[in-house]
């Protein structure tokens, strides 16, 4: 089959203000990013992050033991977005404006676990259309009842582009989650394309 590109991605370091009650603390399986070299064939593995907006300045939290990740896939998290939820459209609009050379995708902008409500959607769409950066449909926010459901549907339906992501963090989860994704769309009536 020749080489082909497979990304590696894990959700960056994060950091504890002096001013905050939280701490995020990388996993055990960020030790050692070398451990993430393929060795059993020859599809080049590349690394990537899900970088946490962190405030309304679009600044991302993306590096992982001080490495630079190859892409950004851009992400709104309630824990790690520093300032008053009410700017997170800003945060994520500015971020888009600001890092769009390295960004590949907005992950899950309609989540409600993750600030979804103070989102204006169709803000989003259009700066991520103006960009050309493709939104998330995130199968684990559908199937977990997270998805704000008018707003996932506006991606859907004025997105430029739309990637499908299990979210999976297993192997089962990976071809489950992907499949619910998928039957939504068709549920939808929305055509797929490769």
């Amino acid at each position: 089959m020749g080489n082909r590109l497979k990304p590696f991605r894990d959700t960056g370091t994060g950091y504890k203000p002096s001013n905050t009650s939280f701490a995020y603390y990388p996993s055990g399986a960020r030790y050692s990013l070398g451990g993430w070299q393929n060795v059993h064939n020859d599809v080049e593995v590349i690394f990537g992050v899900e970088g946490d907006i962190i405030n309304e300045q679009g600044d991302v939290c993306c590096e992982i033991q001080n490495s630079k990740p190859e892409f950004i896939l851009l992400a709104l998290h309630w824990e790690f977005y520093l300032w008053s939820p009410e700017t997170a459209t800003l945060g994520i609009v500015n971020a888009i404006k600001r890092h769009h050379k390295e960004i590949v995708c907005v992950c899950h902008p309609y989540d409600k676990y993750h600030l979804g409500e103070y989102i204006d959607i169709q803000q989003v769409v259009e700066v991520a259309n103006q960009y050309h950066i493709p939104l998330e449909l995130n199968a684990k926010t559908l199937h977990s009842g997270n998805a704000i459901i008018e707003k996932l549907d506006y991606v859907l339906a004025n997105a430029n582009e739309i990637y499908v992501n299990s979210d999976a963090h297993t192997l089962r989860g990976m071809k489950e989650l992907r499949k619910s994704a998928f039957e939504y769309l068709k549920h939808k009536r929305y055509s797929l394309s490769e």
